[in-house]
């Protein structure tokens, strides 16, 4: 752990009652308000095993495993949504080498009957 690693560790209060907000941490630390030097020094220290929680009220050192374990379903439920999208996004790639889509104000239309007919014009 480098000095400003451990200065940020150690600024960071424990337990998720004494949380505090990205932006009175960068004040007190001296960082942009924008926060994201920050939160690369929290990255850094979570891959080091020094784990950083957020519960959306806040910053903190876990205190307990219940704490953690809070975190951690939050940070799945980030994970399952990127899933989705990923799905989603790969689903309109292959729309894209295949025929012409069709957007509309939901998203992206499905043209399957389009796509079997394209599909069997390239195999005749």
């Amino acid at each position: 752990m480098t000095n400003e690693e451990k200065r940020v560790y150690e600024a960071i209060p424990e337990g998720a009652e004494n949380a505090i907000k990205l932006n009175k941490l960068c004040l007190k630390l001296g960082y942009p308000e924008d926060g994201r030097l920050l939160r690369d020094v929290f990255e850094k220290l979570i891959y080091n095993d020094h784990p950083i929680c957020n519960l959306r009220h806040g910053y903190f050192r876990p205190r307990t495993r219940e704490e953690l374990e809070a975190y951690l379903k939050i940070i799945r439920s980030y994970k399952c949504k990127f899933n989705k999208k990923e799905y989603r996004l790969k689903k309109a790639l292959e729309h894209f080498e295949t025929v012409p889509i069709d957007l509309y104000e939901s998203g992206i239309k499905p043209r399957r009957r389009t796509l079997r007919k394209a599909r069997k014009a390239i195999n005749e």
